[in-house]
């Protein structure tokens, strides 16, 4: 059962796709079913890939999003990932999709983000950005694993 108190019908859910869905080319246990049942029971198609990326990585991105693999189990088409050079800009990428949810592994990325994004959760922060960002992370939703996040979105009753 979904968390309805929490979600509203024009939500929209940015994921961050390095060290929080894939790590070291290979996805994180449980990211792939998690994900796929927020786009069947919560969100639909209102799911975005957002992830900053340079030259190099973006290629070995893109081919990870447009495997076969990611595409029949998750469903996000590329037309629904958006790559940037620079962390900072996934905060108008954010703006301009009307993310209102966002997991990222990275503090000052969730730190930046438009008004619009009401909820940031913080995917498996390391011991030094908990130390490093002390303060400025409490008003996140720190979360270590995709089966907290499914516990999160789907509480149960």
């Amino acid at each position: 059962m979904v968390n309805s108190d929490m979600l509203q019908n024009a939500d929209v859910l940015g994921i961050d796709l390095g060290n929080t869905v894939v790590k070291h080319n290979l996805p994180l246990p449980e990211s792939f079913r998690v994900i796929r049942r927020l786009i069947d029971e919560c969100f639909g198609e209102r799911v975005h890939i957002v992830s900053r990326v340079n030259e190099a990585q973006e290629v070995r991105a893109r081919a990870f999003v447009t495997s076969p693999e990611f595409v029949e189990k998750v469903t996000i088409p590329i037309s629904r990932v958006h790559f940037c050079a620079l962390r900072h800009e996934k905060a108008s990428i954010c703006e301009r999709l009307g993310i209102t949810h966002m997991i990222d592994d990275r503090p000052d990325v969730l730190l930046h983000m438009p008004s619009c994004v009401r909820e940031r959760i913080l995917f498996s922060p390391t011991e030094k950005d908990l130390v490093d960002w002390e303060t400025q992370i409490r008003t996140m939703k720190i979360m270590n694993s995709w089966l907290e996040i499914e516990s999160h979105f789907f509480p149960a009753r």
